[in-house]
């Protein structure tokens, strides 16, 4: 759900239905792991294939963008823009799909801690619900959220009913 505060009340402003990592929810996140990371963590940056006018800082995916999932080598859990491949996703490849509206949930940033988990995004969904570890919700639904969502939003990911 998204919620909005205004004069110091908070209000329900959208509800969906959210899918999340394939192995379901953790409290310890490892790269891999197919989980979604417990916790409530900053929104940090907008991105994709297309910008509906976000109000977060807002990065267009290109032929050349990455997200490094490589060890040792600096570039762990951030964007990485080159021409050579890098370990990792490479971004194009799910523009028209699950990362045409992203967001970067800002797990594992402040430290960031190799092999704790990396690009941990709230998409799209794709052809089903499960998740490498991300957080998905329906286009039109992400497409909102990108046009909703101010700087210095967080999102809570925590186990609803039935633990999941």
């Amino acid at each position: 759900s998204l919620w909005q505060r205004t004069d110091g009340r908070w209000t329900e402003e959208l509800s969906s239905y959210a899918g999340y990592g394939r192995s379901g929810l953790s409290a310890d996140k490892r790269e891999g792991d197919g989980a979604t990371p417990i916790g409530c963590y900053p929104l940090l940056y907008a991105f994709g294939k297309e910008n509906p006018g976000t109000l977060l800082p807002y990065r267009q995916i290109t032929k050349n963008s990455w997200f490094s999932s490589a060890l040792g080598d600096g570039t762990y859990n951030t964007w990485v823009e080159r021409p050579e491949e890098v370990e990792g996703e490479h971004l194009a490849d799910y523009a028209d799909k699950q990362y045409y509206y992203a967001m970067m949930i800002g797990y594992n940033v402040d430290p960031i801690v190799e092999n704790r988990g990396s690009a941990i995004f709230l998409h799209c969904k794709g052809n089903n619900w499960n998740t490498a570890g991300c957080v998905s919700v329906e286009r039109p639904v992400m497409r909102t959220l990108m046009v909703s969502v101010k700087p210095g939003a967080w999102i809570i990911i925590a186990p609803g009913e039935g633990g999941k």
